[in-house]
Protein backbone atom coordinates (compact mmCIF):
# COMPACT_ATOMS: atom_id res chain seq x y z
CA UNK A 1 0.00 0.00 0.00
CA UNK A 2 1.81 3.03 -1.44
CA UNK A 3 -0.59 5.06 -3.68
CA UNK A 4 0.06 8.83 -4.53
CA UNK A 5 -2.39 11.07 -2.05
CA UNK A 6 -2.93 14.21 -2.86
CA UNK A 7 -3.20 16.61 -0.30
CA UNK A 8 -4.95 19.92 -1.23
CA UNK A 9 -4.53 22.81 0.76
CA UNK A 10 -6.37 26.54 0.12
CA UNK A 11 -4.50 29.49 0.78
CA UNK A 12 -5.74 32.62 1.50
CA UNK A 13 -4.11 35.54 3.92
CA UNK A 14 -3.65 33.13 6.74
CA UNK A 15 0.23 34.04 7.58
CA UNK A 16 -0.52 33.90 11.55
CA UNK A 17 -1.24 29.90 11.43
CA UNK A 18 0.12 28.55 7.75
CA UNK A 19 3.55 27.37 9.46
CA UNK A 20 2.19 25.45 11.82
CA UNK A 21 -0.40 24.11 8.81
CA UNK A 22 2.56 23.34 6.66
CA UNK A 23 4.97 22.16 9.02
CA UNK A 24 2.66 19.33 10.18
CA UNK A 25 1.77 17.98 6.39
CA UNK A 26 5.55 17.88 5.60
CA UNK A 27 6.22 15.72 8.99
CA UNK A 28 3.44 12.99 8.08
CA UNK A 29 4.74 8.88 8.61
CA UNK A 30 2.77 8.27 5.51
CA UNK A 31 5.65 9.96 2.57
CA UNK A 32 4.04 9.32 -0.86
CA UNK A 33 2.06 12.42 -0.88
CA UNK A 34 1.78 15.75 -3.05
CA UNK A 35 1.02 18.85 -1.10
CA UNK A 36 -0.76 21.18 -3.67
CA UNK A 37 -1.48 24.94 -1.98
CA UNK A 38 -3.51 27.27 -3.94
CA UNK A 39 -2.58 30.50 -3.39
CA UNK A 40 -6.41 32.18 -3.24
CA UNK A 41 -5.01 35.63 -3.96
CA UNK A 42 -3.81 36.47 -0.90
CA UNK A 43 -2.28 39.72 -0.09
CA UNK A 44 -0.37 39.02 3.15
CA UNK A 45 2.67 37.49 4.05
CA UNK A 46 1.50 33.98 3.08
CA UNK A 47 2.72 32.97 -0.41
CA UNK A 48 6.12 33.62 0.64
CA UNK A 49 5.73 31.16 3.56
CA UNK A 50 4.90 28.95 1.28
CA UNK A 51 7.61 29.67 -1.17
CA UNK A 52 9.69 28.84 1.86
CA UNK A 53 8.60 25.34 2.97
CA UNK A 54 8.82 24.61 -1.28
CA UNK A 55 12.73 24.73 -0.71
CA UNK A 56 12.51 22.09 1.84
CA UNK A 57 10.00 19.82 0.77
CA UNK A 58 10.49 18.58 -3.10
CA UNK A 59 6.59 17.47 -2.66
CA UNK A 60 4.95 20.96 -2.40
CA UNK A 61 3.51 22.44 -5.68
CA UNK A 62 2.34 26.15 -5.16
CA UNK A 63 -0.06 27.41 -7.84
CA UNK A 64 -1.67 31.14 -7.67
CA UNK A 65 -4.66 32.23 -8.54
CA UNK A 66 -7.33 35.44 -8.49
CA UNK A 67 -9.72 35.43 -5.67
CA UNK A 68 -12.11 33.28 -5.53
CA UNK A 69 -13.13 31.45 -2.55
CA UNK A 70 -12.67 28.15 -0.83
CA UNK A 71 -14.94 26.60 -2.83
CA UNK A 72 -12.84 27.51 -5.91
CA UNK A 73 -9.27 27.21 -4.67
CA UNK A 74 -10.13 23.52 -3.70
CA UNK A 75 -11.98 22.51 -7.35
CA UNK A 76 -8.66 24.05 -8.67
CA UNK A 77 -6.36 22.14 -6.35
CA UNK A 78 -8.27 18.93 -7.44
CA UNK A 79 -7.87 19.87 -10.84
CA UNK A 80 -4.16 19.89 -10.90
CA UNK A 81 -3.68 16.79 -8.67
CA UNK A 82 -2.80 13.54 -9.43
CA UNK A 83 -3.15 11.45 -6.64
CA UNK A 84 -5.53 8.48 -6.25
CA UNK A 85 -7.03 9.64 -3.28
CA UNK A 86 -7.44 13.11 -2.04
CA UNK A 87 -7.36 14.86 2.12
CA UNK A 88 -8.61 18.35 2.43
CA UNK A 89 -6.46 20.57 4.44
CA UNK A 90 -7.77 23.75 5.87
CA UNK A 91 -4.38 26.34 6.19
CA UNK A 92 -5.40 27.50 9.34
CA UNK A 93 -5.28 23.91 10.98
CA UNK A 94 -3.03 21.86 11.31
CA UNK A 95 -2.79 17.83 11.55
CA UNK A 96 -0.90 15.06 13.30
CA UNK A 97 1.60 13.45 12.25
CA UNK A 98 -0.33 10.38 11.36
CA UNK A 99 -3.43 11.77 9.82
CA UNK A 100 -2.58 10.41 6.79
CA UNK A 101 -0.88 7.44 7.07
CA UNK A 102 -4.39 6.38 9.90
CA UNK A 103 -7.04 7.36 7.33
CA UNK A 104 -5.79 5.55 3.96
CA UNK A 105 -4.00 1.96 6.13
CA UNK A 106 -7.93 1.91 7.85
CA UNK A 107 -9.43 3.19 4.39
CA UNK A 108 -7.28 0.23 2.33
CA UNK A 109 -7.43 -2.26 5.08
CA UNK A 110 -11.85 -2.02 5.38
CA UNK A 111 -11.84 -1.95 1.68
CA UNK A 112 -13.94 1.66 2.31
CA UNK A 113 -14.81 4.76 0.01
CA UNK A 114 -14.39 7.21 2.27
CA UNK A 115 -12.39 7.30 5.52
CA UNK A 116 -13.03 10.17 8.82
CA UNK A 117 -11.10 10.76 11.75
CA UNK A 118 -11.94 12.86 14.82
CA UNK A 119 -11.74 16.32 15.18
CA UNK A 120 -10.28 18.52 17.45
CA UNK A 121 -11.44 22.11 18.31
CA UNK A 122 -8.85 24.40 19.27
CA UNK A 123 -8.46 27.76 19.98
CA UNK A 124 -4.93 29.78 18.24
CA UNK A 125 -2.86 28.94 21.02
CA UNK A 126 -3.94 25.11 20.34
CA UNK A 127 -6.02 24.92 23.79
CA UNK A 128 -9.28 22.94 23.27
CA UNK A 129 -12.13 24.59 23.13
CA UNK A 130 -14.81 22.05 23.59
CA UNK A 131 -13.44 18.79 25.65
CA UNK A 132 -14.80 15.82 23.43
CA UNK A 133 -14.62 12.01 25.26
CA UNK A 134 -10.91 10.39 25.47
CA UNK A 135 -9.76 8.77 22.04
CA UNK A 136 -10.50 5.20 22.09
CA UNK A 137 -8.56 4.19 18.80
CA UNK A 138 -11.61 2.44 17.80
CA UNK A 139 -11.94 1.63 13.90
CA UNK A 140 -15.83 1.75 13.23
CA UNK A 141 -17.35 0.50 9.98
CA UNK A 142 -20.12 2.31 8.91
CA UNK A 143 -22.66 1.70 6.10
CA UNK A 144 -24.13 4.22 4.04
CA UNK A 145 -27.17 4.58 5.68
CA UNK A 146 -25.53 4.94 9.23
CA UNK A 147 -22.69 7.41 7.70
CA UNK A 148 -25.50 9.48 6.79
CA UNK A 149 -27.17 9.56 10.57
CA UNK A 150 -24.38 9.91 11.84
CA UNK A 151 -23.17 13.33 9.47
CA UNK A 152 -26.70 14.46 10.05
CA UNK A 153 -26.75 14.02 13.78
CA UNK A 154 -23.25 15.08 13.76
CA UNK A 155 -22.86 12.47 16.49
CA UNK A 156 -19.02 11.23 15.31
CA UNK A 157 -18.43 13.68 12.63
CA UNK A 158 -19.77 16.57 11.04
CA UNK A 159 -19.95 17.57 6.96
CA UNK A 160 -16.94 19.43 7.26
CA UNK A 161 -15.00 17.98 3.82
CA UNK A 162 -11.58 18.31 6.32
CA UNK A 163 -10.64 15.22 8.19
CA UNK A 164 -11.19 12.91 5.52
CA UNK A 165 -10.02 10.80 3.02
CA UNK A 166 -12.24 10.52 -0.41
CA UNK A 167 -11.36 8.02 -3.33
CA UNK A 168 -10.37 10.36 -6.29
CA UNK A 169 -13.64 9.23 -8.17
CA UNK A 170 -15.88 11.17 -5.65
CA UNK A 171 -14.29 14.31 -6.00
CA UNK A 172 -14.44 14.36 -9.38
CA UNK A 173 -17.88 14.06 -9.82
CA UNK A 174 -18.67 16.19 -7.12
CA UNK A 175 -17.27 19.86 -7.14
CA UNK A 176 -17.63 22.54 -4.58
CA UNK A 177 -19.94 25.30 -5.82
CA UNK A 178 -18.38 28.21 -6.25
CA UNK A 179 -18.78 31.42 -5.14
CA UNK A 180 -21.07 30.26 -2.50
CA UNK A 181 -20.78 30.00 1.43
CA UNK A 182 -21.63 26.58 2.93
CA UNK A 183 -19.78 24.77 0.21
CA UNK A 184 -19.63 21.74 2.54
CA UNK A 185 -23.18 21.45 3.43
CA UNK A 186 -23.78 21.49 -0.35
CA UNK A 187 -21.61 18.69 -1.06
CA UNK A 188 -20.19 16.32 1.44
CA UNK A 189 -23.65 14.46 2.14
CA UNK A 190 -23.88 13.62 -1.72
CA UNK A 191 -20.34 11.85 -1.61
CA UNK A 192 -22.17 10.34 1.27
CA UNK A 193 -25.02 8.96 -0.65
CA UNK A 194 -22.87 7.00 -2.90
CA UNK A 195 -20.40 5.76 -0.73
CA UNK A 196 -20.95 2.26 -0.24
CA UNK A 197 -18.77 1.88 3.31
CA UNK A 198 -17.57 4.55 5.82
CA UNK A 199 -14.72 4.19 8.25
CA UNK A 200 -14.66 6.28 11.46
CA UNK A 201 -11.06 6.58 13.29
CA UNK A 202 -12.05 7.59 16.89
CA UNK A 203 -8.72 9.32 17.06
CA UNK A 204 -8.55 12.94 17.23
CA UNK A 205 -5.90 13.40 14.42
CA UNK A 206 -7.21 16.84 12.85
CA UNK A 207 -7.43 20.31 14.88
CA UNK A 208 -9.49 22.72 13.43
CA UNK A 209 -8.32 26.23 14.79
CA UNK A 210 -11.36 28.43 15.43
CA UNK A 211 -10.50 31.70 14.96
CA UNK A 212 -11.87 34.92 15.32
CA UNK A 213 -12.19 36.01 11.72
CA UNK A 214 -13.19 32.92 10.37
CA UNK A 215 -16.20 32.94 7.91
CA UNK A 216 -18.13 30.59 10.71
CA UNK A 217 -17.60 33.15 13.38
CA UNK A 218 -17.38 35.80 11.29
CA UNK A 219 -20.59 38.58 11.42
CA UNK A 220 -23.78 37.68 9.32
CA UNK A 221 -24.09 39.15 5.76
CA UNK A 222 -26.17 38.18 2.63
CA UNK A 223 -23.83 35.55 1.37
CA UNK A 224 -24.83 33.17 4.24
CA UNK A 225 -28.18 32.94 2.84
CA UNK A 226 -26.65 30.30 0.50
CA UNK A 227 -27.61 28.09 2.84
CA UNK A 228 -31.16 28.56 2.09
CA UNK A 229 -30.79 27.15 -1.28
CA UNK A 230 -28.44 23.71 -0.19
CA UNK A 231 -30.75 23.42 2.39
CA UNK A 232 -33.79 22.98 0.02
CA UNK A 233 -31.92 21.08 -2.50
CA UNK A 234 -30.84 18.54 0.40
CA UNK A 235 -34.13 18.46 1.57
CA UNK A 236 -35.96 17.80 -2.13
CA UNK A 237 -33.06 14.81 -3.33
CA UNK A 238 -34.98 11.91 -4.08
CA UNK A 239 -32.11 9.98 -3.36
CA UNK A 240 -32.36 10.84 0.24
CA UNK A 241 -36.06 10.19 0.78
CA UNK A 242 -35.63 6.94 -1.26
CA UNK A 243 -32.91 6.03 1.67
CA UNK A 244 -35.49 7.26 4.53
CA UNK A 245 -33.21 10.22 5.86
CA UNK A 246 -35.23 13.20 4.97
CA UNK A 247 -36.13 13.60 8.69
CA UNK A 248 -32.42 13.41 9.65
CA UNK A 249 -31.45 15.59 6.39
CA UNK A 250 -33.87 18.00 8.53
CA UNK A 251 -32.23 17.68 11.89
CA UNK A 252 -28.87 18.86 10.20
CA UNK A 253 -30.99 21.88 8.51
CA UNK A 254 -32.23 22.84 12.01
CA UNK A 255 -29.17 23.09 13.51
CA UNK A 256 -27.43 24.68 10.42
CA UNK A 257 -30.02 27.43 10.54
CA UNK A 258 -29.98 27.74 14.02
CA UNK A 259 -26.30 28.96 13.96
CA UNK A 260 -26.84 31.14 11.21
CA UNK A 261 -29.93 32.71 13.03
CA UNK A 262 -28.29 33.08 16.26
CA UNK A 263 -25.49 35.63 14.50
CA UNK A 264 -27.83 37.60 13.25
CA UNK A 265 -29.58 41.08 15.12
CA UNK A 266 -32.94 40.69 16.36
CA UNK A 267 -34.03 43.51 14.60
CA UNK A 268 -32.61 42.40 10.90
CA UNK A 269 -34.99 41.54 8.67
CA UNK A 270 -33.04 38.26 8.05
CA UNK A 271 -33.82 37.18 11.23
CA UNK A 272 -37.51 36.50 11.02
CA UNK A 273 -36.69 34.79 7.51
CA UNK A 274 -34.22 32.46 9.00
CA UNK A 275 -36.66 31.98 11.98
CA UNK A 276 -39.54 30.82 9.72
CA UNK A 277 -37.37 28.41 7.76
CA UNK A 278 -35.58 26.96 11.14
CA UNK A 279 -39.40 26.26 12.90
CA UNK A 280 -40.21 24.37 9.68
CA UNK A 281 -37.54 20.98 10.99
CA UNK A 282 -38.13 21.58 14.60
CA UNK A 283 -40.56 18.96 14.47
CA UNK A 284 -38.47 16.19 13.08
CA UNK A 285 -35.45 17.29 16.18
CA UNK A 286 -37.99 16.34 18.33
CA UNK A 287 -39.12 12.90 16.48
CA UNK A 288 -36.07 11.45 15.84
CA UNK A 289 -34.65 9.85 19.13
CA UNK A 290 -30.80 10.35 18.38
CA UNK A 291 -30.78 14.11 18.24
CA UNK A 292 -28.96 15.63 20.44
CA UNK A 293 -30.12 16.78 23.68
CA UNK A 294 -29.40 20.29 23.00
CA UNK A 295 -30.86 20.42 19.79
CA UNK A 296 -34.04 19.06 21.36
CA UNK A 297 -33.75 22.07 23.92
CA UNK A 298 -33.86 24.26 21.22
CA UNK A 299 -36.46 22.73 19.60
CA UNK A 300 -38.69 22.92 22.53
CA UNK A 301 -37.58 26.45 23.34
CA UNK A 302 -38.30 27.56 19.77
CA UNK A 303 -42.28 26.74 20.65
CA UNK A 304 -42.29 29.80 22.82
CA UNK A 305 -41.62 32.54 20.28
CA UNK A 306 -39.03 33.85 18.26
CA UNK A 307 -38.19 37.27 20.47
CA UNK A 308 -37.81 34.47 23.75
CA UNK A 309 -36.00 31.98 21.96
CA UNK A 310 -33.31 34.97 21.07
CA UNK A 311 -32.99 36.04 24.14
CA UNK A 312 -31.98 32.39 25.00
CA UNK A 313 -29.95 31.76 22.37
CA UNK A 314 -29.08 34.88 20.63
CA UNK A 315 -25.18 35.32 20.48
CA UNK A 316 -24.42 38.81 22.73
Amino acid sequence: MNDLISLIVPVYNVELYLEQCLSSITKQSYRNIEIIIVNDGSTDNSIEIAKKFRILDHRIVIYSKQNGGLASARNYGFSKSNGDYVIFIDSDDYISHRHVENLYKTLMTHNADIAVSKMQLVDTKGKAVRLSCKDSGNIIELSRIDALKSLFLQKKFDNSASAKIYKRRFCEEYQFPEGKLYEDFAIIYKMFMVAEKVVYIDKSDYFYVQRPLSITNSDFNKGKLDLLQFIKEMISNKKLNELNLSKYGEVKSFSALVNLWRSIPYENEYNNVIWNELIKYRKSVLDISDSKIKLKMGACLSFLGRKISYLVLGRK
